[in-house]
């Protein structure tokens, strides 16, 4: 081990797993055995290359103990980028965005949302799912919701299972399509449509009318 004033790297050598470790310790004098992890700020572990901040026994390639990690991008823009292969020729298949306005003064960080993106199968460019914006209004396929939950679709839908239900048609679906208000029963195999239970129908001025069924009649 090598000291140059309080700091200090290198591996212990009665420390079996190979750690390499810089650390700080107020004492010119550097001893040579385990008790000196204590003093670890980062460890890399030979055996695993795992890198660990705070964490002498790294679990994975970057393990942070006792703290936090920032992320500082240009501007006002930060992300964290998922890919699988470094060799893959396509963009990032996740991202995890947050933003916030221009204003940087000290008094003001300014209001800022968070934006998570995904690709669908065989996309290059990952594409805004959900927003969570300054007010903390949810936004799925918009990115300005108007709303605490705001859904945005060609044919937006939820739905709702009950898993424990004995019976085969424990799914309701709550259905947005053709600008009409449905409720559906599905069944829990496949998610199949079974009937209509309840439809407000809605024209140009509003609600025309409600429509209530029974086994899929009227």
């Amino acid at each position: 081990t090598e000291a140059d004033e309080n700091w200090f790297t290198g591996v212990p050598y009665s420390v079996l797993s190979k750690k390499w470790i810089v650390a700080n310790k107020n004492s010119t004098t550097q001893d040579v055995d385990t008790a000196q992890l204590t003093y670890a700020l980062m460890t890399i572990d030979s055996d695993t290359g795992n890198v660990g901040i705070g964490a002498t026994s790294p679990l994975n390639k970057l393990h942070v103990a006792n703290g936090n990690i920032r992320v500082q991008g240009p501007s006002n823009v930060s992300e964290i980028k998922l890919q699988t292969d470094a060799t893959e020729s396509y963009n990032p298949f996740g991202i995890i965005r947050a933003l916030r306005d221009t204003n940087t003064g000290a008094a003001d960080f300014g209001s800022s949302e968070l934006n998570f993106l995904t690709n669908v199968s065989s996309a290059t460019t990952p594409t805004v799912r959900m927003v969570i914006d300054s007010d903390g209004n949810v936004g799925i396929g918009t990115t300005n919701p108007s709303g605490l939950l705001h859904l945005s679709s060609t044919s937006p839908s939820i739905y709702i299972e009950d898993t424990d239900a004995t019976n085969t048609y424990n799914i309701t679906r709550i259905n947005g399509a053709g600008g009409n208000l449905s409720f559906d029963t599905r069944r829990s195999s496949d998610g199949g449509f079974v009937s209509t239970d309840y439809q407000i129908v809605k024209g140009a001025t509003g609600a025309d009318y409600q429509r209530w069924f029974t086994i899929g009649t009227e």
